[in-house]
Formats: C-alpha cells, sequence, structure tokens
C-alpha cells in the first residue's frame, strides 16, 4: 500500500503542515503519481484505496463552514503512524 511508505506519509505531513487544504481527489493523484515515480505503473487509487487510507491513518475531512466552503477543499486532520 503507497502510503504506508515514508515517502508518501512525509508528503501528507509536509504539505497539510503548510496549511494546504487537501481534498480526496487530491490526495489520489499524488497516491498514483508517487506510485509511478516507483514504478508501479498499475496502481489506481480508487476511492476504497482513499476511504481504507484515511481509516488506517485516521484522518478525517472536515468542511469548513462560512465562505472558505466554496474556495477551500476538505480540511484534514488525523494522525499517521506509519
Amino acid at each position: 500500500v503507497l502510503f504506508r511508505s515514508c515517502v508518501g506519509c512525509v508528503w501528507f505531513l509536509l504539505i497539510t503542515s503548510r496549511g494546504v487544504r487537501v481534498s480526496g481527489s487530491m490526495l489520489k493523484c499524488k497516491a498514483e503519481e508517487l506510485s509511478r515515480k516507483i514504478g508501479n505503473n498499475q496502481f489506481i487509487a480508487t476511492n476504497g484505496w482513499l476511504s481504507r487510507w484515511k481509516n488506517r491513518h485516521d484522518i478525517k475531512f472536515k468542511r469548513v463552514h462560512g465562505e472558505q466552503v466554496l474556495m477551500n477543499p476538505p480540511l484534514i486532520i488525523g494522525k499517521l503512524t506509519g
């Protein structure tokens, strides 16, 4: 599973620590990109994969209320345990 690798978790922690809100679509796209970089051209980040990854790392998508909802993807909170 790609995001159990150090590279995927490091990317996620880095980007969210900078205040970037990551959507499910962004996460799936990055997972496929990283997979191709390590030579796995057959990996497809499905909604099922995303759901299992979020559960594995205790990640929750939270919507920002008010005007920002229209402009920003969901906030992500949780922990990565590797």
